[in-house]
């Protein structure tokens, strides 16, 4: 996860009231915690009471920035943390599909339909696929042609998920175009909205509408042919690709109405190439944890849940310990209670990490397809 996971933030809160000279610079959601459990409660935060505590106001950037650097640690540790206990189940497969081979004959394809490849994505917890662009070759067409390429999907034919415009400045060459904004596809079944499908039974288009008088040259969806070691590129790139997806196909369609039934299927690219990523999020699951104390339930992921909330609970206590003990802006409360802080930060150092080793071996296996039990397990001791 590259940037900080917004399901994650109000997991543990900053403090449950205002307190002598908190009440400026406050952030709106200082009281919100899912967990029911804040960061003020850890640490004997007298220290904030001085005017020179206050005119500084750092308390509540201390603890903002303990929280949000205790979330981006955990979610390193913790991916570390389970690779111990855990394999991948899913290779990532970063790349193209399409050949940039084509034959010399060219196929005529009917101005005005729409053809491209098809995908079927297989349903992955935690799996996504993430379109970023593509490449386009057109025979016959006017130099500076421009063709538009556009994403749909089956769920829902009339809402366009994304688009692309490639300028094809020569024929019979590929020109290419990324997103504006990469297209991601989720494999879990849901919907931007959070809604679960219960089928899932998806089909992504990658189409164009094929200009007059153009023709598009005949490459594949996967290069044929023997790569080194006698093992064929087709194979290698298949064998990636496909643990995301069922198949994937060339297509044409007379409208995108009637895409889902294609006029023709097959091998054929239809000049397209498709850049994407193919990806297993092995610590998505976390987004989908009951944190609120309020949820019913008190199950595995209940229980999943708390510990995680502790856990970052425990690191970013730590952290703020840290920080008050590091900081030059100390008053004479925070002197006195120097040894009580190492005592406090040295407690919640121990508690985060056995939290992180419990979490990385207790795993539901039902909340990611991203994980499998590694062939050979060992145990590790924890500190007595």
């Amino acid at each position: 996860m590259a940037t900080l996971p917004t399901c994650l933030v109000d997991v543990v809160g900053l403090s449950q009231t205002l307190c002598e000279c908190w009440e400026n610079g406050q952030p709106n959601d200082y009281n919100t915690s899912l967990s029911g459990l804040y960061l003020a409660d850890l640490l004997p935060l007298k220290w904030t009471n001085s005017a020179k505590d206050c005119e500084k106001g750092g308390v509540w950037s201390i603890l903002q920035t303990a929280r949000n650097s205790a979330i981006t640690m955990f979610l390193a540790e913790l991916a570390a943390a389970i690779s111990r206990f855990r394999d991948s189940n899913f290779m990532p497969f970063i790349g193209w599909v399409g050949s940039v081979k084509f034959a010399d004959s060219l196929s005529v394809l009917n101005s005005g339909n729409y053809a491209g490849l098809r995908l079927k994505p297989k349903r992955i917890q935690g799996g996504r696929i993430v379109l970023r662009g593509v490449e386009l070759n057109l025979q016959s067409v006017a130099p500076g042609t421009v063709v538009n390429v556009l994403v749909y999907s089956n769920r829902d034919l009339t809402a366009l998920l994304g688009s692309v415009a490639v300028t094809l400045t020569t024929a019979g060459k590929f020109y290419g175009a990324d997103f504006a904004t990469p297209i991601q596809i989720l494999l879990d079944g849901k919907d931007a909205n959070g809604f679960t499908y219960s089928d899932f039974c998806t089909e992504l288009y990658i189409v164009y509408q094929m200009p007059n008088g153009a023709r598009y040259v005949n490459n594949q969806i996967y290069e044929a042919g023997t790569a080194c070691c006698g093992q064929k590129p087709t194979a290698a790139k298949a064998s990636s690709a496909l643990q995301y997806v069922s198949d994937i196909d060339g297509i044409e369609s007379p409208t995108i109405a009637a895409i889902e039934t294609p006029t023709n299927t097959g091998q054929n690219a239809y000049g397209l190439r498709l850049k994407a990523d193919y990806e297993c999020d092995e610590t998505a699951w976390l987004c989908g944890l009951p944190y609120a104390v309020a949820t019913v339930g008190t199950g595995k992921h209940k229980v999943v849940a708390r510990i995680v909330a502790q856990a970052l609970y425990m690191k970013a206590g730590e952290l703020t310990a840290n920080a008050i003990l590091d900081s030059t802006n100390i008053n004479s409360i925070t002197i006195l209670m120097k040894e009580e802080l190492y005592g406090k930060r040295s407690k919640y150092t121990k508690a985060y990490a056995d939290a992180l080793i419990w979490i990385a071996q207790n795993l539901p296996p039902d909340l990611s397809d991203c994980l499998a039990c590694k062939k050979t397990q060992f145990v590790a001791t924890l500190p007595r």
